[in-house]
């Protein structure tokens, strides 16, 4: 074989090297460039991920502790307005003083709640505040320390009416129940979406 034909060949040869090559280099540069975006795509969705099961658990943590709350508050205000019916053998102002430890832990917990809620939990939470604050002033009062069941004024339906510290401790409690059933609606029926 001559050697001009060999070189022709040759140099055709790597003119046809060039031209598949070159294509096929800028195919994989484009895949290699569509898996790291791919990768910088999922780190995103799960690190957002990551973050929404974060600030959920942060949330459920608070709303039990309002619950917590709550529940020590109740029993306390219990315990002041029972105790001279009972004739409580300890110190009436200690028993008030635990009644207002529980009092403002119960406010410390409705504040990181209504922060860091949606608008309904925040409503119901409130509610919660309100007849907190309506049972705290009531149990203090020694006007009706006499009486087998002290009453007081409350804030109902058609107006303020006269309420026994039974009512208003039913009272308490419906807006607890409320509470707990707004929690379970927004922490078991609103998943967040992940975009």
């Amino acid at each position: 074989m001559k050697p001009e034909i060999i070189a022709a060949l040759a140099a055709a040869g790597g003119t046809l090297l060039t031209a598949v090559g070159l294509p096929a280099t800028y195919l994989q540069a484009r895949a290699a460039r569509k898996a790291a975006s791919s990768s910088v795509e999922a780190a995103q969705i799960s690190a957002r991920a990551l973050h929404l099961q974060t600030r959920r658990t942060v949330q459920r943590d608070a709303y039990l502790g309002v619950l917590t709350a709550t529940d020590e508050f109740r029993r306390a205000a219990w315990s002041r307005t029972l105790a001279p019916i009972l004739h409580d053998s300890r110190d009436l102002d200690e028993i008030t003083d635990e009644m207002a430890d529980a009092h403002n832990d119960l406010l410390r917990a409705i504040a990181v709640v209504t922060l860091d809620s949606p608008d309904d939990v925040a409503a119901s939470v409130q509610l919660i505040k309100d007849h907190a604050e309506t049972l705290f002033y009531s149990c203090q009062s020694d006007e009706n320390e006499d009486m087998d069941e002290p009453i007081w004024w409350v804030a109902g339906k058609d107006g303020d009416e006269l309420a026994s510290s039974s009512r208003v401790i039913d009272l308490f409690d419906n807006a607890r129940k409320k509470y707990i059933s707004t929690v379970r609606k927004y922490l078991n029926d609103e998943v967040p979406e992940i975009t």
